[in-house]
């Protein structure tokens, strides 16, 4: 099962504001890898961080991804962090 949590530090306009922006300048992630189970497409890890990461850049957002493993599960926490400080 998935939890997600957001969690907000700092003034949230910036952040926001910057977020909107670098999410209009994204264009739609490829699906270039195959699942020959399912028989279908899907954009992996490296061509969605590929696609997004340099127009969050652009606009003042880093993303800090810190991955925990507790024997059973790994869980990976990803923070988008701006340069205001905002997180």
């Amino acid at each position: 099962m998935t939890d997600i949590h957001l969690v907000w530090e700092g003034e949230r306009a910036p952040l926001a504001k910057a977020f909107v922006a670098a999410q209009k300048a994204t264009d739609a992630v490829k699906k270039a890898s195959t699942n020959p189970a399912f028989k279908s497409k899907y954009a992996d890890l490296a061509g969605v961080v590929e696609a997004v990461v340099p127009a969050l850049n652009e606009n003042g957002v880093g993303v800090i991804q810190n991955a925990v493993n507790d024997g059973d599960w790994v869980s990976i926490t990803t923070t988008l962090l701006h340069e205001s400080g905002a997180s």
